[in-house]
């Protein structure tokens, strides 16, 4: 079994578009290849993360 971690990778069509438009609503993303690679702290709490899903949901295409 794969360890918990706080690391979330997408993979996303165009990067580059994809941390500016992150960025634009204040989610900050590293570029990986093809995917971001975004991260957590331990003092983010799980509404923090719910907010940061609701700000980019409309950039990520769903599956």
């Amino acid at each position: 079994m794969a360890p918990e971690t706080g690391i979330v990778m997408v993979q996303v069509p165009d990067v580059a578009k994809a941390v500016e438009d992150f960025g634009r609503v204040g989610v900050r993303a590293l570029s990986l290849g093809r995917r971001l690679r975004l991260i957590t702290h331990r003092d983010v709490s799980r509404a923090d993360v719910l907010r940061a899903v609701d700000r980019v949901a409309g950039i990520v295409p769903s599956r």
